[in-house]
């Protein structure tokens, strides 16, 4: 989660505690404190209500918890991919981050590949699993690779896979134990996710 406190005009407020993690998180409760301010909302009333707010689907939604943490997000832009990947790190500490990306359409990933590269050096490991076409044909020449290519050479640990499905087998042997894995992207990525996070609960019920 997240802990902030909260000043106006110089004045403390109070504390207020999130369920969820991230500075985004953070910049959208402040919004939303305002608002209850201007509505004549008592600031005590409103940070709890705001307290009890556990998230939406796939936005920093956890699906699996054992030897591995999975998280299923939605993100699939850089702002919003080098956004997530700093709120995990905040939530795992010094846990490794494993991120698994399907990017979504070719001429996304053409026009933003070297976005994308800087976005996931976050990391501390990149899967990319195939573009998510979302009815686009395909370019030639724009693939995963597009991403890959520039974060490789940038110094960080890339690995392919030839279908999102295989991202199953693949993220477990990637992913050390104690790891958090963000599986990110707008495509059928989050699918998988939740079927990796079933695996995982399923092992630590074991």
């Amino acid at each position: 989660g997240s802990r902030f406190t909260v000043c106006e005009r110089g004045v403390e407020l109070g504390e207020v505690t999130l369920q969820v993690p991230g500075e985004i998180n953070v910049l959208n409760a402040l919004g939303a404190l305002g608002a209850a301010r201007g509505a004549g909302i008592k600031f005590d009333d409103a940070a709890r209500a705001l307290g009890g707010f556990h998230g939406v689907q796939r936005r920093f939604e956890i699906v699996g918890r054992g030897a591995l943490t999975v998280v299923d997000d939605y993100a699939h832009h850089p702002t919003a991919i080098a956004q997530t990947i700093a709120a995990a790190r905040g939530y795992a500490h010094q846990r490794p981050v494993i991120v698994a990306f399907q990017p979504h359409r070719y001429t996304r990933t053409q026009y933003l590949k070297d976005q994308f590269a800087d976005a996931l050096r976050g990391a501390d490991r990149v899967v990319l699993a195939p573009v998510y076409a979302a009815s686009e044909p395909p370019i030639p020449g724009v693939s995963e690779r597009s991403i890959g290519e520039p974060l490789a050479a940038a110094g960080a640990h890339v690995t392919y896979v030839g279908d999102v499905e295989d991202l199953l087998d693949v993220v477990p042997r990637e992913a050390p134990d104690g790891a958090l894995v963000l599986m990110l992207g707008a495509g059928s990525i989050s699918s998988v996710a939740h079927r990796l996070g079933e695996r995982v609960a399923a092992t630590l019920v074991r």
